[in-house]
Formats: structure tokens, sequence, C-alpha cells
């Protein structure tokens, strides 16, 4: 993948409690939507499928909300992933 590649034509998101749920339901309308999805949750393993089926538009990655550091990373990793996050939304807890 290019870095041209990377950059999402649609929205980004950044979704809390992505593994299920109304998280998860959240995950998939965006996908199929055709944007990109920073995909979280405290387990990432429970992400693997999602991301394994969308691996050019989701990035999985393990966060506990409660833990403001690890949300600051997930967010610049998001950005770093996708150059932007449009849009986020919590679903955790």
């Amino acid at each position: 993948m290019t870095d041209e590649d990377q950059i999402p034509t649609g929205r980004v998101w950044l979704i809390t409690g992505a593994s299920r749920g109304l998280g998860r339901a959240f995950v998939q309308a965006s996908l199929e939507a055709g944007d990109a999805v920073v995909l979280t949750a405290r387990d990432p393993s429970t992400l693997e499928e999602l991301a394994d089926r969308h691996p050019d538009t989701t990035l999985a990655l393990e966060l506990d909300v409660t833990d403001r550091a690890a949300a600051r990373r997930g967010v610049a990793r998001g950005v770093e992933r996708f150059s932007r996050i449009d849009v986020a939304v919590n679903f955790a807890g």
C-alpha cells in the first residue's frame, strides 16, 4: 500500500467498544459505507475478524478508555495511519 492509498476518501471513525453491540454495528455500517475505522476494544483479539476482512480500511487497537494516555496513543496511531479522525464514538463500558 502506498501513502496515497492510506488516505481514505470517506470519513475516518474512531470507535471504542467496537467488538460487540452498538459499537460493532457502527463499525460494520461505517465499513459498508466505504469509510475507514480505528477499531478499539480492551481485548483486540475480538477485532481480528473485522480487521482481517478489511485490512486497508481498519486499524485494530487495544484500548481501555479509563487510561487517558492509552486513549491519546490510540488517537495518534489512527491519525498516523489514516491522516485524520473525523468522527469519534464511545461505546466502551
